[in-house]
């Protein structure tokens, strides 16, 4: 009994440590990015923020709105995939809170959610070293609030927040690393990245995680870490397969291999990555070197003196081979966007699906974890090192207590220094007829514009407005960002010369077609011809089309078209991708079998 009593106790405290750890972070993360959360009622962010507003914003309404699983993205150049868009973050808990907050404050308090559970999972490295109290807190102030999350948000892109998952990945892979079965568990974690949407930090961090293995067997001649990465590699396969399988249908037309900027290695360079503040200082973010110009955010990160400092000296002190190993060769991967490294990413990048990946820079998130575990060792140590007097005591910790503070400040100044930049657009009345409330902007509708009047303005300063008529369900973006699109057709929108309708028979004559219901996945139409015929809807042609009715579905010069025979019929048109189900199926075969491999001995 005393020993239950002793043990209940253990965890009792634990779970005290751990929410009050949660507390704080919480507390720490919305101070970060308080400026951020000021503009939560405003979708006219500049950059590529209309890109993450108009897929939330489908996801949100084709769920809420139309009751459907979101197969489909009709509003965005003449549509495509939403689920099965690797940049997709449906089954993610980004879309949970998009359901509670609306598409638009959803998205804030989304990054504010993010940048919270990133304590959490820094909370279980830190068990893991065995460090002290505050030194766990700097590991998680100074992962998480590395600036290169922030840079990405400033161009717009709330995907990189699912960083947040990679301490809870890189935990239970180091658990792995003595008992196999914990690779499950750094699998599901794996996978909730690619289920989020962040396919680059995905597909690094498999390269991290042979780094990291490599180094372990290295330093430890530990050949169980070979059994541990293949668990994890397998479960995080199962556990993606759900959005893995749909994907291909995007793939087998569009693999986007890319190639990659080699940049001249310079001091110059890598003391701005690390030691300037000002990483994003202007809306583009160019960045010119001789020259040479490039988009600082890929490559930026401003980590800051203290922090680079401690873990050098964490590295050299400690002596600790695994680390030292696995440290350099991440900084070489970083390094690998760079001409004199390049050589490596060329290697990497032969290898599909990475060839679809262009800038190896992104690896500095990893080597941001690496510093943060170095100089967390270190401080742990000072933290518990004693002295002869205990004021002496006292002052150390004091000394400790305000070096985390002082580098969380100095985080949060460079977070503050490019937030100043977000620089929201003003609402625009007389380009945009308000018809409800503003959060439900599925119903806004852009006055009509000629062809020259969209060219008159700014890219940027017009994608916004965009952003909002994306959503009114009465014409087709043509001009909004998407990385990954479908074979486009010449898709026409309202006002376009030689616009015949969203749906229209080839052949006029004795034809007729009228919409009887229309949701994003599914179309019903009642058509009428006297001839055989082709009826084209005004949307990208994929085979992943269907008719109720078996009609042939063919590609119109590249829009969607379907044979009909004459007479009178009743439409039923929708998308529904076969994959998922073999998806779905080796997603519950991860799961069952996962259950099974931690619940025995």
């Amino acid at each position: 009994m005393p020993l239950l009593k002793n043990g209940s106790l253990k965890i009792r405290k634990n779970l005290v440590y751990f929410a009050l750890f949660i507390l704080l972070g919480s507390i720490f993360s919305y101070f970060y990015i308080k400026p951020f959360l000021a503009f939560r009622d405003t979708p006219l962010l500049r950059l590529d923020w209309h890109q993450q507003f108009q897929v939330t914003g489908a996801i949100w309404i084709t769920l809420t709105k139309y009751h459907e699983f979101p197969f489909w993205n009709p509003y965005v150049h003449g549509g495509n995939f939403l689920f099965g868009h690797p940049l997709s973050h449906v089954l993610s808990p980004q879309t949970l809170i998009v359901l509670l907050f609306g598409p638009i404050r959803g998205i804030y308090y989304s990054v504010l959610f993010f940048y919270t559970l990133s304590f959490a999972g820094c909370y279980l490295l830190g068990r893991h070293f065995k460090l002290s109290f505050p030194a766990t807190m700097y590991l998680a102030i100074v992962f998480t609030f590395q600036s290169h999350v922030m840079n990405y948000l400033f161009i717009g892109s709330t995907l990189w927040m699912n960083a947040a998952y990679l301490p809870f990945s890189f935990y239970f892979l180091l658990r792995a690393l003595e008992n196999w079965k914990y690779g499950v568990l750094a699998g599901f974690f794996h996978a909730l990245i690619y289920l989020g949407g962040s396919v680059y930090i995905f597909m690094l961090y498999i390269l991290f995680v042979l780094i990291f293995a490599a180094s372990n067997m290295i330093a430890k001649g530990n050949l169980k870490a070979i059994k541990a990465i293949l668990i994890m590699f397998l479960f995080s396969f199962l556990f993606a397969s759900i959005k893995i399988f749909p994907n291909i249908d995007l793939y087998n037309i569009n693999s986007r291999d890319v190639g990659f900027q080699e940049l001249p290695l310079k001091l110059e360079i890598l003391k701005k990555t690390f030691l300037d503040k000002n990483q994003a200082w202007d809306i583009v973010s160019v960045y010119w070197i001789g020259d040479f110009n490039f988009h600082f955010p890929h490559f930026g990160d401003y980590i800051g003196i203290i922090p680079i400092l401690l873990a050098l000296a964490g590295l050299m002190w400690l002596r600790d081979l695994e680390m030292i190993l696995a440290t350099l060769a991440t900084f070489l991967m970083y390094l690998s966007n760079f001409s004199a490294f390049s050589f490596i990413w060329k290697a990497v990048h032969a290898i599909p699906p990475f060839s679809s990946l262009q800038h190896p820079a992104r690896f500095i998130i990893f080597l941001g974890l690496m510093i943060s575990i170095a100089g967390a060792k270190v401080i742990s140590k000072l933290n518990r090192a004693k002295t002869s007097s205990k004021w002496l005591d006292y002052l150390r910790n004091l000394l400790i207590i305000a070096l985390i503070l002082f580098v969380f400040i100095d985080l949060t100044k460079s977070s503050y220094i490019i937030l100043s930049n977000f620089k929201p657009l003003p609402m625009q009345k007389d380009l945009i007829k308000w018809d409800g409330n503003f959060e439900y902007y599925d119903f806004y509708q852009r006055f009509n514009l000629t062809e020259q009047q969209v060219a008159n303005l700014d890219a940027n300063y017009f994608k916004s407005f965009e952003q909002i008529d994306t959503l009114s369900n009465k014409g087709v973006n043509k001009r909004g960002l998407d990385p990954m699109t479908i074979n486009r057709g010449p898709i026409m929108s309202k006002g376009d010369y030689g616009y015949r309708g969203e749906y229209y028979f080839v052949d006029t004559n004795g034809s007729f077609v009228q919409l009887e219901k229309w949701s994003p996945n599914k179309i019903s139409l009642k058509a009428k011809t006297e001839n055989d015929n082709i009826l084209v809807v005004n949307q990208n042609f994929h085979n992943q089309w269907k008719t109720k009715e078996n009609f042939e579905i063919i590609n119109y010069n590249g829009l969607l078209g379907i044979k009909i025979p004459k007479g009178e019929h009743q439409l039923h048109i929708y998308v529904f991708q076969n994959k998922i189900f073999i998806g779905a199926f080796l997603f519950l075969v991860g799961v069952v079998l996962g259950f099974y491999l931690l619940l025995t001995k």
